[in-house]
């Protein structure tokens, strides 16, 4: 048996909104309100940790832009 064929596909880790509890666990793994959580799963249709993870970095990010670009006044 080679090698790559013994590593198995890890199934991605999937987000669940449907109860407090889960929302609550979810929201501070993720930093951010369980309102934000379930915006942010709404925006992209994903309940995968690993996408709602980087499209929540990524509306930091702009944020932090859109912020200082209104503080230089560009």
């Amino acid at each position: 048996m080679k090698a790559s064929a013994t590593h198995a596909r890890r199934a991605p880790e999937m987000v669940d909104i449907s109860d407090e509890t889960s929302r609550k666990y979810w929201s501070r793994r993720l930093k951010v309100s369980e309102e934000t959580l379930k915006s942010a799963v709404r925006a992209i249709h994903q309940l995968e940790f690993s996408k709602l993870e980087a499209y929540l970095k990524n509306i930091r990010f702009l944020s932090r832009l859109k912020g200082s670009s209104e503080m230089g006044g560009h």
